[in-house]
Order: C-alpha cells, then structure tokens, then sequence
C-alpha cells in the first residue's frame, strides 16, 4: 500500500486485506499492526490509505477496534488530524469515529486524545477535530466520555476565539457539540456556565449561520432550566431582544425559530419580570405566527412558550388573544377543529365550502400549474388576515407553496397570511378593497357585508405535518393556562368551537395520555 504503485493494485491490496480480516481475529491484528506503522509513513498517499484500511477493518468485525486502539492506533491518527492534509485529515477522523463508535471500552481514550486538539492548530484542523466530537457526541456513552475529558471549557473558548469568518464553521460546530452536552445533565450545565457559556453563546444568536443560533438557542434555554442566575445573565447580555429577534425574522429556519421559542420559555418560566420583558420586547406575535408553521417541534414549542409566558398574566393571555393565538391553538388540538384540505406543494391551503354573500358569489375556478405545485380555489372562504376574513371567488388561482411561497391570481394580492400572500377577489370582513375594472386597488373602503364569525379552523391554515400528540398536549396546556381566571378567554375558547375538541381529546384512543391530563 506503498507508493510507487498503481491505484488498481492499491485497491486490490486493500480488498485482500478485509477478506484476510473477515472472520479472522489474528488477522485482524497483524492487519492492525502494520496498517498503524504505515500512518507514521512520509507519504500523505500513505497514510490516507492505512487510514481508510484501520476505519474498513473496524467496521466490518467486531471486536477489531479493540486491536486497533492496542496496536497504537489513537496517537498517530489524532496526530493525523492535526497535522496531514485535507484528505488524510477527513480519513483519519473517519477512522476515529468508526473506532469510537463500535467499541466503548476505547471511547474515553479517544475523546481525551481529540480534545487536547481543541485550540490547537489552524481554523482547517479545528473544523476537523470538531467535527469528529460532534460525531461522536451522537452516543450518550462518548458524550459522557467528552465530557470527562474536560472538553467543555475547550468548547466554549472556541466560540470566542473562532470568531472570524475562516472560524464559523469550528464555531458552528463547537455550538452543537455544547448543545448535546447542555441536554445531557444538569453538571454539564454547570460546567458551561462555569465556563463563561452565556457570554460567549448570547452573541452566537447574532451569527450568519442558522445552524449556529439553532444550537447557542438550545444550549441557553438548557442554562435556563434550573438556575436563575444563568437567567440573569442572559438577561444582562441582552439575550431576550437577540432571541426574539431571531423569532421575528422572516428570513430565520423554522428550526431556529423553535429553539428560540424554547428560550423564551425557559426564561419566563416562573419569573414574572421576565414574562413581561419578554412581551414588550414583542415576543408574543411571533410566537402566534409560530404555532402555523408546518414542523410539530417549532409548533410545540411555541404553544409551550405562549403557556410560560401567559401563566397568570392577564395582559399577556389578552395579547396572545389580540393575535388570533386562541384560534390557532385550538385548531391544533386535532382533527375535528380541520377544515377539508387542499394540498398546495408541501404545504396545505385550508378551503371550506361556506355559502357566501349573494353579491360575492363566484362560479368556481380552475387549475394550472406553476412549477410543482397547483391550488385550486372554487368559492373558499380564506384564511384570516388581521381581523379580516380573505373570500376568494370565480378566481383563477396559480401559484407555490403556502408557507415560504405566493400564491398569484389575476386580480388584487391580499394581506401577508405568515410568510405567504394570500391572492382573492373580494375581502370581506372590517375592510374591503375596491377594485377599479382592471383589477387594481383602488383604496380601501367600507365593508359592504356584514362581518363573518370566524372559526378557529378558519382562523389557522393547516399545515403539512400533521399534528402529533406532543402538540395536541402543549396546546391544551396553553388553552388551560391562558383561559384561567380570564372570563374574556374562556368565552373566546367556546365561541370559536375550543369545548369540543378539548372533550375529544378525552375520549381519543389515540390521543397521549398527558394530552388528556392536560385538558382536565
């Protein structure tokens, strides 16, 4: 495996090798043996080769990385990594993990040679040797082993070193391999905070990467979760602005969006000045909007972070309220709140066959694709816009996906609905357009017809995900919490039809058992 040989003869050396490995234990470790010799080789065509051969050997038998790991293997492949080029450096990592992966007994030994890496070296060697902890960060057991390594205070200052653009990505990486850590134990939490994490996660939230505020949002709501103090500092570095920035961001991931909600949660929980911070700092439309995206996690954590921050809190439960969160909530309790469905790309577009006003009636519509998706709208009584209620009628309606795409037609675009524009006709409800006969707006006047009782379903365009229990739970928990003691949400709750899906979360076989806990 030498240079000065032909890559077809490299191949067929290598393919020998496993099918002498394959079975054979005193193989395996001769394999090992001179495959670990050949790492410390000048040749960088060498060493990516026994690299590959160590990382095939380990995968394909058990109990070969335990000969691997005792032939030597660990120091030079770490050395590897530090030291060899971009394409030795990715097969020594592969190797690493693979070793780590399928052999626990060398997993701290591992770790530990890996983590003296960290601060060490060039943003090249750093992205490697970080991104080799985040793999192995995917077992509870080399998490364990990460961690007893003493790898967090490494983790942490390298959010603060790796600042500059050539670093984002160590940064990035950095971030995610906290996050696991931070959701593992409560002394890893410590030791985060120890560390100086709030300080140097906070600005994280500010960072061009949506992976990189994904995982500072969730590793500070884990700072949150029993120390008030990691609250207060947050809080000192101006954490709650940052995070509701993140949420109001139409250009955030969805994931983002939902760790930041979590957040948010954490921080209110049990803190009073904080709910109130968090409300004027305008968390509370956001969130609503949140609980309409098409992901179960972004929706749970929302309706979780709308309870936090309502509980016992009058003037926030009226604001959730303010921005039509009853309705969505209750649309997410499950299927008998849902409207018959037109699928739209990815997305759903809620349609319901309502009898409209005689002067708005239309004739029906047609379809005509726009990329890869179609809708079709025949006399629908739209989503709600404001407080206003969007009728599309006789509307040729083309367009993408509900959620990040526009919907078209030939006539008036309508108010945004989320990320999207809703296209009608007519709107009736408190405000109307008047449209001149091409088409175009001409102002807005007085409503023609008299204002329509809106449905909790009509109120919350359903999404692509169907809803799952864990949602169905977290929105009666909100609806409990926000209907307490306020008579003006209790009313809310039945008028907009909340009493029967709340029963049928009882009776439902498939409904969780916490879901049911949480309507009674």
């Amino acid at each position: 495996m030498d240079d000065g040989i032909t890559p077809r003869a490299h191949q067929h050396a290598s393919d020998a090798l496993q099918r002498l490995a394959d079975g054979n234990p005193e193989n395996q470790a001769v394999i090992a043996k001179h495959a670990v010799s050949l790492l410390s080789n000048p040749s960088a065509g060498a060493q990516k080769r026994a690299a590959k051969t160590l990382q095939t050997l380990g995968a394909r038998n058990i109990g070969s990385p335990v000969l691997i790991v005792n032939a030597g293997a660990i120091s030079p492949l770490v050395n590897l990594l530090a030291l060899g080029i971009t394409a030795v450096k990715e097969e020594a990592a592969s190797a690493l993990a693979t070793l780590s992966l399928n052999s626990p007994s060398t997993q701290l030994a591992i770790s530990t040679g890996i983590i003296t890496l960290l601060g060490t070296g060039n943003a090249e060697t750093q992205e490697h040797v970080t991104g080799l902890l985040l793999t192995l960060s995917q077992d509870n057991d080399n998490r364990m082993a990460i961690s007893k390594a003493g790898a967090i205070p490494r983790l942490v200052t390298q959010l603060r070193t790796m600042a500059s653009p050539a670093g984002a990505r160590s940064q990035e990486l950095a971030a995610a391999v906290l996050a696991r850590l931070s959701g593992d134990s409560d002394k890893n939490v410590s030791a985060i905070a120890a560390a100086g994490g709030v300080r140097s996660l906070v600005p994280l939230l500010a960072s061009s990467s949506a992976a990189a505020q994904a995982h500072a949002a969730a590793c500070l709501s884990d700072l949150c979760r029993t120390s008030l103090r990691n609250k207060n500092a947050i809080l000192a570095e101006n954490g709650i602005q940052m995070l509701v920035t993140l949420l109001s961001n139409p250009l955030s991931h969805s994931n983002t969006k939902a760790e930041a909600a979590g957040a948010l949660l954490a921080l209110s929980s049990g803190q009073p000045e904080n709910q109130k911070a968090i409300a004027d700092a305008g968390a509370i439309k956001p969130l609503v909007a949140l609980l309409g995206d098409d992901d179960n996690y972004a929706r749970r954590k929302a309706a979780g972070a709308i309870a936090a921050i309502g509980y016992r809190n009058t003037a926030n439960q009226d604001a959730v309220d303010k921005f039509n969160g009853i309705e969505k909530l209750i649309a997410l309790l499950g299927p008998t709140t849902r409207p018959r469905e037109s699928s739209v790309g990815r997305n759903r577009l809620v349609t319901r066959d309502v009898p409209l006003p005689p002067d708005t009636e239309g004739a029906g519509g047609s379809r005509e694709p726009v990329g890869r998706s179609r809708l079709v709208s025949t006399d629908v009584v739209g989503e709600l816009v404001g407080r206003s209620r969007l009728v599309s009628t006789d509307v040729d309606v083309v367009g993408e996906p509900v959620g990040r795409g526009r919907l078209m037609s030939t006539d008036v675009v309508g108010e945004p609905v989320g990320r999207s524009r809703l296209v009608t006709r007519d709107v009736v409800g408190s405000t109307t357009l008047a449209l001149s006969e091409e088409g175009a707006s001409t102002g807005i006047a007085p409503s023609a017809v008299a204002p329509v009782q809106l449905s909790a379903a009509a109120a919350c365009p359903t999404a692509a995900a169907p809803v799952d229990d864990e949602v169905r739970a977290e929105a009666a928990a909100a609806l409990a919490v926000l209907a307490r003691k306020n008579a003006k949400i209790q009313d809310k709750v039945a008028s907009v039809g909340g009493i029967e899906p709340l029963v049928a979360l009882l009776q439902g076989d498939h409904v969780s058992e916490r879901a049911k806990e949480e309507v009674r």
